[in-house]
């Protein structure tokens, strides 16, 4: 046992030792940055689907059946495991039956992953 934890602490060293280098790389940066903002948004929304789960007093079987969602899945999106990628069509079904809709708000453009597209819009007046 003890081996096993010794490996996966060297693997671990050795990712954040890798990932460190790579971020010498704008490129990577970039990348890092947007899958890092895409999972901070994936979290808020589940965040807040359980928060709504919780007040309603509902178990997660039954808001399953009522979205017509697996049960598997929903246990699974809910499991704190930081692994959740839900559809959009998962997202929406679960926040209609919990009274909730799905928007989309506007963010900053020092905020945005690709400033250089925002401000373009925006200089256009497309709302982003």
């Amino acid at each position: 046992m003890l081996r096993n934890l010794l490996g996966v602490m060297m693997k671990t060293s050795t990712f954040w030792e890798e990932h460190q280098t790579d971020l010498s790389s704008v490129e990577y940066q970039l990348a890092f940055q947007k899958e890092t903002s895409r999972i901070q948004a994936v979290n808020r929304i589940v965040t807040q689907l359980s928060e709504a789960l919780e007040l309603a007093g509902l178990k997660k079987s039954r808001i399953a059946r009522s979205a017509g969602q697996a049960e598997s899945a929903v246990r699974r999106l809910f499991s704190n495991t930081n692994e959740a990628n839900p559809t959009l069509g998962t997202i929406e079904s679960l926040a209609n039956q919990l009274g909730l809709r799905v928007t989309l708000e506007e963010i900053p453009v020092s905020e945005s992953s690709d400033p250089q597209i925002a401000n373009g819009l925006m200089s256009q007046g497309v709302r982003r």
